[in-house]
């Protein structure tokens, strides 16, 4: 099991994105999509700031419920010394009125990348 697998990220990096939820109506309502992009992108910039450049975060992608409480995202990322690439699995739980995310890493899993075949992370 990856070293990080198991732990609990706060996710201070999505509250910016996660006030924007906050505004729904009028000219500034976001959509579904959009609020997900948000997320992901906020939640890449905080990835890497936490794993560093040893193991580069290379794709966020973020599906939230439609009630926009709770959701499920994917993290990318690469250990290029070891020649490794591998996947966070995550769960989002986005609190509009405290303006607040919390991000729990629920699994790692990790191949080799020249064959594909699955490593211990």
């Amino acid at each position: 099991m990856h070293r990080f697998a198991a732990e609990r990220v706060s996710a201070l990096a999505t509250g910016a994105c996660v006030a924007t939820l906050a505004l729904s109506s009028g000219a500034y309502a976001l959509t579904l999509p959009q609020i997900e992009l948000r997320l992901a992108s906020a939640l890449k910039v905080q990835l890497h700031q936490k794993y560093g450049s040893s193991e580069p975060i290379t794709m966020v992608t973020c599906t939230l419920a439609a009630d926009v409480r709770s959701g499920h995202c994917v993290a990318h990322f690469t250990i290029p010394a070891k020649a490794i690439r591998g996947v966070y699995q995550m769960r989002e739980t986005l609190n509009l009125v405290t303006h607040t995310a919390t991000t729990k890493t629920l699994s790692a899993t990790c191949t080799f990348a020249k064959t594909g075949k699955p490593v211990t992370c």
